[in-house]
């Protein structure tokens, strides 16, 4: 399964870990070592296929 990736101040960053509080570790792609915490309000999803994918997997009726 491929890591979530979202746009934050115009850059791609890597979700390693949702809080239950809405907030968010997340890192650089590329640099596992500088690690952010931010308020998911603050990022934006980037839609690639297996995103889709797995949305329709989550909002299908019959599972």
């Amino acid at each position: 399964m491929k890591a979530e990736e979202v746009r934050y101040n115009g850059k791609v960053y890597t979700v390693i870990h949702k809080y239950s509080s809405g907030y968010c570790e997340i890192s650089e792609s590329g640099s596992q070592f500088n690690v952010e915490l931010v308020h998911e309000t603050n990022l934006q999803k980037i839609d690639c296929p297996s995103n889709k994918f797995q949305q329709k997997i989550n909002t299908d009726p019959k599972t």
